[in-house]
């Protein structure tokens, strides 16, 4: 495994047509994408990207704003955006996704594919109750009520509640400050997946169309929100197909 600040390569393909760059969801770091590149094709390199306050970033502070948080992954990023280039990104990460493929294009570059999962469109409404505000003790119970899936060792070790629980306040207090801003739509390709059993609807899935000019399409998944463990192999099927096609057409 090759490491940056940024980026995580746990197969490094140096000579690979396109980057996938893999956003995490809140609470969670690059190990959630360790297993995806035998999965893909051989011309694409996975590039996890790491956020400060996990793993192996966890000295630092996280982000507690999304606007904040996209600027810094944009500098951060402009080393590896040397080639083509497409963003995945699960929950959180979708937004994250989002927002940072709007700012690279306003500095004259832009994923050429935007894979969105588990979350619904950027201006749809929210209607969650605000849960940043909890201690960290209750925010995971309420995490864990609302989509399950974080994961028993965590749950059963005092320590390791803790760091979670650390990480995710600060992003739920991120995701719950974000406010959309209205701005010209996306040109490249929008490919949205979400869980049969997940808590977006298919209504607020299905409105990421109207942030593309380019094509879009939506899969569902079955699963509940974490569909991208529980059903990973599925999921990367499609991925692979998707990126097939692009490179095809290159």
């Amino acid at each position: 495994m090759s490491q940056a600040k940024w980026v995580v390569r746990f197969q490094p393909r140096p000579a690979a047509a396109m980057r996938l760059f893999c956003f995490p969801y809140a609470g969670s770091g690059t190990s959630v994408y360790r297993a995806w590149s035998p999965l893909l094709p051989p011309e694409v390199e996975v590039c996890a990207v790491q956020l400060p306050g996990r793993e192996s970033r966890y000295a630092e502070p996280a982000y507690t704003s999304i606007p904040a948080l996209v600027t810094a992954i944009a500098e951060g990023l402009s080393p590896e955006l040397d080639r083509p280039f497409a963003f995945f990104g699960h929950s959180m990460g979708s937004l994250v996704a989002f927002e940072l493929a709007r700012a690279l294009r306003d500095r004259g570059s832009s994923p050429e594919l935007l894979f969105v999962s588990g979350r619904w469109a950027p201006d749809w409404p929210r209607n969650d109750a605000p849960i940043a505000h909890l201690s960290s003790e209750e925010l995971l119970e309420e995490v864990q009520r609302r989509h399950q899936g974080i994961p028993k060792e965590i749950l059963a070790h005092e320590e390791l509640r803790a760091l979670f629980g650390g990480i995710l306040k600060s992003d739920m207090a991120a995701l719950e400050g974000y406010r959309f801003a209205a701005a010209p739509q996306l040109s490249c390709p929008i490919v949205a997946f979400w869980g049969d059993r997940d808590r977006p609807s298919e209504e607020s899935v299905l409105a990421w169309g109207n942030h593309s000019s380019a094509r879009f399409s939506a899969r569902e998944i079955p699963g509940e929100h974490f569909f991208l463990n529980t059903e990973r192999e599925l999921l990367l099927e499609h991925i692979a197909a998707e990126l097939r096609a692009l490179l095809t057409r290159r």
